[in-house]
């Protein structure tokens, strides 16, 4: 489903409203893949089908603001060898995109897709990748579909510092203020 198919999925427009209301009174906010698309929607941001689908394992890349911002920043550090990252691997999974909300900042982008990871304010974050995925998810997302074989290999080679990554950005992002 996508954003732009509100009329056929009426529990988006519901979304929509949830979203503005914690964007009104400050709440923090991260929205992932559909989640990231509807928070620029509701910042009045424009998304639609993309050129084609991004599905795998592909680097994004932290523009100068991502390597400032420091949640950003924490997803870039490697778990295991505790080196930053300016590129690295993310799970992605749709075809849609999104153009930039006016006064949000981007703050990743992906060979395919300019618009990966943006910032609104200092509490909303999109992020066009999965980094929720647990690797069971993982698998069964890519069970029984035979052209996925390369992404269950790359899962299992690259799972634990994606997940690492994931719990990063997790343990500054969902602290209490």
């Amino acid at each position: 489903m996508g954003v732009y198919e509100m009329d056929k999925y009426p529990h988006l427009m519901i979304g929509s409203r949830l979203i503005r209301e914690a964007i009104n009174r400050n709440i923090r906010i991260l929205g992932i893949c559909l989640g990231a698309q509807m928070i620029a929607y509701c910042l009045g941001a424009n998304v639609y089908p993309g050129s084609e689908k991004e599905i795998g394992w592909y680097h994004i890349e932290l523009t100068g603001d991502g390597l400032r911002d420091p949640y950003m920043r924490r997803l870039a550090i490697h778990p295991r060898a505790g080196d930053f990252w300016r590129r690295f691997k993310v799970l992605h999974w749709h075809s849609d995109t999104f153009d930039l909300p006016l006064g949000a900042v981007l703050l990743a982008s992906s060979k395919l897709y300019k618009n990966q990871a943006f910032r609104y304010r200092d509490n909303v974050y999109g992020f066009q990748f999965h980094i929720e995925t647990t690797k069971d998810m993982l698998l069964e997302w890519f069970e029984n579909i035979p052209e996925t074989n390369s992404i269950v290999e790359e899962t299992e080679r690259i799972y634990e510092e994606y997940a690492g990554r994931a719990m990063n950005f997790y343990k500054v992002f969902f602290r209490r203020v």
